[in-house]
């Protein structure tokens, strides 16, 4: 497998080197000399030109096969390493913000959390420590402060309600009858003042007000106090929930009662009947209607009183818009207004102003 017509020695160079030759079996074949120790050994390679890579394909494709196994394993050991170290403590985390979160509850620390994500599970953890204390504290000091608001309500109630009775008392010792309706008709306003801090001091929300429960209240009291006649009246009502901010309750209420008044002093002739009805008729808008049956003498002049100024006083007040219907035996009010959020109180020298 020698080269053929060549010394040996004539192959010793500096650097290793290829060529292609004859072997001495007359075969053509590619040489490779390569120094071991310069001058002392020498290594002599022979391979035939015909065979290519094909001949070593197996171990091509192995070594291919390996390094494609070994990529896949490197890959799923990145994953598994990133999950255990990463997302699993990632996922972990974010399980304890989304319960603190709903139910203001904390989970143990998991043992996935490594480093950086432990620290930030520890100060997450401090902080919501800190949310809890200061949310506690927080409900505390407005429990406190609606105590002390519906304490503010039930007093201011009851001191109307005294006021109502002095003018009771002025009533029963009053001759002449203009004096008594004039105490008759302050009582109805301080009676429906006083239910609205009655209903302030009853509901769960001192915020809020069930407009239909003050209305219903009010009908009774109108009832009871305004009704002069002998007559039974058969009354009905229409009522459904509106729910008003005090700022909107207190003039409705007002309007209601010298609406029922005005209603109760013009009501007669046969089988004498009063509606009330309250109901949203759009989004975002409420309509009060009071119906009563007209006697058969009225004397007073719609609009001249200080019951209708009153009336179209507060319903400025609300912002709402008011008409009248009158019929040969009955006569028809309607109110409707808008139900808006909290706005700010109108200065109580504005209100009287207006009124």
């Amino acid at each position: 497998m020698l080269p053929a017509c060549r010394d040996l020695s004539s192959l010793l160079r500096v650097q290793a080197h290829v060529f292609k030759g004859v072997r001495r079996d007359r075969q053509h074949s590619n040489f490779a000399i390569i120094p071991i120790q310069r001058d002392l050994v020498y290594a002599l390679g022979v391979w035939q030109p015909d065979l290519p890579l094909l001949t070593d394909f197996r171990t091509i494709g192995s070594t291919v096969l390996i390094s494609l196994i070994m990529w896949i394993a490197s890959i799923l050991v990145a994953y598994f390493a990133m999950h255990r170290l990463v997302i699993a403590g990632l996922n972990q985390l974010s399980q304890t913000v989304r319960r603190f979160t709903l139910d203001r509850q904390l989970t143990g620390q998991s043992g996935f959390l490594k480093g950086e994500l432990l620290e930030l599970d520890t100060t997450f953890r401090q902080m919501a420590e800190t949310i809890v204390q200061d949310e506690a504290a927080l409900e505390d000091a407005v429990f406190e402060k609606q105590v002390l608001l519906k304490e503010v309500h039930h007093r201011v109630k009851n001191n109307l309600q005294l006021i109502s009775s002095i003018m009771n008392m002025q009533l029963r010792k009053a001759v002449s009858e203009e004096t008594k309706t004039i105490l008759r008709r302050l009582q109805e306003r301080v009676m429906a003042l006083a239910s609205i801090h009655k209903s302030l001091y009853l509901t769960g929300d001192a915020n809020t007000l069930d407009a239909s429960e003050i209305v219903r209240h009010l009908i009774g009291q109108s009832m009871t106090l305004g009704r002069t006649a002998e007559a039974p009246i058969d009354v009905k009502t229409d009522l459904e929930p509106v729910i008003l901010f005090p700022d909107q309750a207190v003039p409705l209420s007002l309007l209601i009662s010298e609406a029922l008044t005005n209603a109760l002093k013009y009501i007669g002739g046969p089988n004498p009947y009063l509606s009330v009805s309250l109901r949203l008729i759009d989004r975002g808008r409420a309509e009060v209607r009071i119906t009563n049956k007209l006697g058969d003498e009225t004397s007073a002049e719609k609009g001249t009183g200080v019951g209708s100024q009153l009336i179209t006083a507060f319903v400025q007040q609300l912002e709402g818009k008011l008409t009248t219907h009158e019929q040969a035996d009955a006569f028809c009010l309607i109110v409707s207004f808008p139900v808006e959020d909290f706005r700010d109180e109108i200065p109580v020298d504005r209100q009287l102003e207006t009124a």
